[in-house]
């Protein structure tokens, strides 16, 4: 029998790589990084996909596994992505700015907001 190369035939394998879904193949964010097998039913890995390692982690930083674990677990499934959404910003702006967080954010948006509704802004006569 003749190898490919030798008779000028070569053959091309291609791979296609399956969509990663809950718990099947390749192990969610939460999983890999706490170096344990992502069975069907976990709780993390709509939420945390295996190509966004850092959004595990910098939630797993400020809030813990376990509690998060937790609170998903209490949830109704429809609330789940936006608590994920939410924790995720918070762990975020918590690691930019680790003494106010996301409370610099909303700070400076209450600031803008008092600002532009500010009585000494509007002037009588403006716009009429």
């Amino acid at each position: 029998m003749a190898s490919p190369s030798s008779t000028g035939n070569s053959a091309v394998s291609v791979v296609v790589a399956a969509p990663t879904t809950p718990g099947a193949g390749a192990p969610c964010a939460a999983c890999k990084f706490l170096r344990r097998k992502c069975l069907p039913g976990c709780v993390f890995a709509p939420y945390f996909p295996p190509e966004e390692p850092q959004k595990f982690a910098n939630v797993h930083k400020v809030f813990g596994a376990s509690n998060v674990t937790k609170l998903l677990n209490e949830l109704p499934p429809h609330q789940r992505e936006d608590a994920v959404s939410s924790l995720a910003y918070e762990a975020e702006a918590r690691g930019k700015d680790p003494v106010y967080g996301c409370g610099r954010a909303l700070s400076v948006l209450q600031r803008q907001c008092m600002w532009i509704t500010s009585p000494t802004l509007k002037t009588d006569g403006c716009g009429e």
